[in-house]
């Protein structure tokens, strides 16, 4: 077990640092203003900060819901004339004021109204007057607007609420009473299965916290004030004091709620932003009196994922383990496993893991690893709240030795088996990795590029073969820009043979040959788009048998320069053996002929 103290100053901005209109606690919240005379959807920090428009029409678009991913926002719009249920993307990416990929999700004639996504993403909940005229009934669809299913069949007006953290139950308004039912209606009989009456009285739009611990609803005794309760009604409280506060919504970690305040019941909404314990007073993020009454907090799940990386067999490889998303959570200490293949990777002797650059001070945290198990990296990391990871960034390095024996041009996987955040308190999604084993062929000199220069080295090395003197390729003695490492003498040749039409039973280092090196030229000029090169079937092969070139030449005398020609006519490439006596002869040189190919 290695401990290991890292000191990396600051390494990131701390995201979310107090502003003059508040703090900024979670990601954007979604609202409706009239501020330009009607009603658009406008998204801001919950900060106050930054808000952005992301309608504009003369009609009212109002009630915006998140999707889970955060790139989709569904709302209520009568642009056409009828209330209806939209969709579009969360960003106004082109910059014209409206949100893109704008979809009509409803026609009915009848207005549909507060939509919720599900937190799968898969459906979505809305109230509506279709099928009775005079009082709202639930209703839900999935997320293209397809297999609408009634959810409820009352008496009394049947309003939107919220979805439970799974996404299979649904709490909603009947009657001024709180209600939860199945997401589904079993029996085809209109209504949601196993329906309970959780809190009665004068209450109305209920929304669960990320976790299903608690809800937050609008409970009116003389004036509207924000309370919150826990499943079944059990611990009910109030969480303002008016005079006019509704809507709320959970921050996605449950500790802050957004709500409207109807300044006094002047109609003129403005949106606060509240600690759910009570340990600070609300903070006003709004102030003109334009927004709507109804609000959604943009939802987020912190993400642990592991990086995909490339090496080259027998070096090294340096693995991410990222994370996104930690804005508000408080993670003061974090387990992770990380699953691998034990026959091709092992966690370096030294510095296996080092923490990265997420931490607003890395000096405040330490880190312990172990291969507990072989083929599974036990990572212990704890330390000081305010120091820790925030939002984005590397939450630490894991280098591995890569086997020699590994096979050029496969992947194996990398997983996290586990990631508890806070002993598991914080919600997170795995994301898992993989290592491939990469060579850059033709790169024998290791500089990123494939060239003529490549091309002469593999005929020396050609050339040292044939007089049993095999050289070394670069590579094999220093690093290459494609790797961490310089590489072993295998991997070097498996890049300098880039011609794949040698006979199969030809081995390393025989099949590399003066055909690697014309390859090579003729990738340099486009005419081999793609290294290694296999011919096709009916392309000419390597000659598998020995060529025999005959030459001859003559001299009147001792002590003179012979020259003796050898025609190669009909081969493009190839080794040429010349064999002489040289107790007669000394060679003093060899150049091509005239009828070298210059293409």
């Amino acid at each position: 077990m290695r401990v290991s103290y890292i000191c990396i100053g600051l390494a990131t901005a701390l995201l979310g640092a107090a502003t003059a209109a508040g703090q900024n606690v979670g990601p954007r919240i979604a609202y409706a203003s009239n501020a330009d005379g009607d009603y658009e959807i406008y998204t801001i920090q919950s900060d106050g900060t930054d808000p952005i428009q992301l309608t504009s029409n003369g009609d009212t678009d109002t009630a915006p819901a998140w999707s889970p991913d955060r790139t989709r926002i569904a709302f209520h719009s009568d642009r056409f004339g009828d209330g209806n249920i939209w969709i579009m993307d969360a960003e106004d990416a082109d910059g014209d004021g409206n949100g893109d990929n704008l979809v009509q999700l409803t026609t009915d004639t009848a207005p549909d109204e507060e939509p919720r996504i599900s937190p799968d993403g898969a459906r979505i909940m809305f109230q509506s007057r279709r099928d009775t005229p005079g009082s709202y009934e639930l209703y839900a669809m999935d997320i293209d607007g397809s297999n609408v299913v009634r959810l409820t069949t009352s008496a009394v007006a049947d309003t939107s609420g919220g979805w439970s953290p799974d996404s299979s139950r649904i709490v909603w308004s009947a009657g001024n009473n709180i209600w939860v039912m199945d997401a589904i209606d079993g029996d085809g009989d209109g209504n949601g299965d196993n329906a309970e009456l959780w809190l009665g009285g004068h209450v109305g739009a209920p929304r669960w916290s990320f976790d299903g611990s608690t809800l937050v609803y609008s409970n009116y005794d003389g004036d509207w004030d924000i309370y919150l309760m826990g499943p079944g009604g059990a611990n009910v409280r109030p969480l303002t004091a008016g005079p006019a506060d509704e809507w709320g919504d959970f921050s996605p970690n449950g500790r802050h709620v957004v709500y409207a305040d109807n300044q006094g019941g002047s109609g003129a909404h403005n949106l606060y932003v509240i600690p759910t314990d009570g340990s600070a007073a609300a903070t006003q993020i709004t102030s003109d009196g334009t927004a709507s009454p109804s609000v959604a907090w943009a939802p987020y799940v912190p993400r642990v994922a592991v990086g995909d990386a490339t090496g080259p067999p027998g070096g090294s490889v340096v693995v991410p383990v990222t994370v996104t998303e930690l804005r508000g959570w408080d993670v003061v200490g974090m387990a992770l496993e990380l699953v691998f293949d034990p026959a091709i990777l092992t966690p370096s002797a030294t510095d296996a893991v080092l923490l990265g650059d997420a931490f607003v001070d890395a000096a405040e945290w330490y880190v312990e690893y172990g291969e507990t198990t072989p083929g599974i990296l036990t990572i212990a990391l704890a330390g000081v709240a305010a120091s820790g990871p925030v939002d984005a960034g590397v939450l630490a390095t894991v280098q591995f030795d890569v086997s020699a024996s590994a096979g050029v041009g496969t992947q194996t996987p990398l997983a996290l088996a586990v990631a508890d955040l806070n002993e598991g308190s914080v919600p997170r999604a795995l994301v898992d990795g993989s290592y491939s084993f990469f060579v850059m062929y033709g790169d024998v000199t290791g500089n990123g590029a494939v060239r003529p220069y490549d091309a002469g080295w593999i005929l020396e090395f050609v050339a040292s073969r044939l007089i049993d003197e095999t050289i070394p390729l670069p590579i094999e003695y220093e690093t290459p820009a494609w790797s961490t490492d310089h590489v072993p003498q295998d991997v070097a040749w498996e890049v300098a043979d880039v011609y794949k039409g040698d006979d199969p039973a030809t081995v390393p280092p025989d099949t590399i040959t003066a055909m690697d090196a014309v390859t090579i030229l003729q990738h340099v000029v486009g005419a081999v788009p793609d290294l290694p090169f296999s011919p096709p079937a009916s392309a000419p092969a390597m000659l598998a048998t020995t060529h025999r070139l005959v030459g001859s030449s003559a001299s009147a005398r001792p002590g003179t320069e012979i020259v003796v020609s050898l025609s190669a006519e009909g081969l493009h490439a190839g080794e040429l053996r010349l064999d002489f006596d040289p107790r007669v002869l000394r060679l003093k040189g060899v150049s091509a002929g005239s009828a070298a190919s210059t293409g």
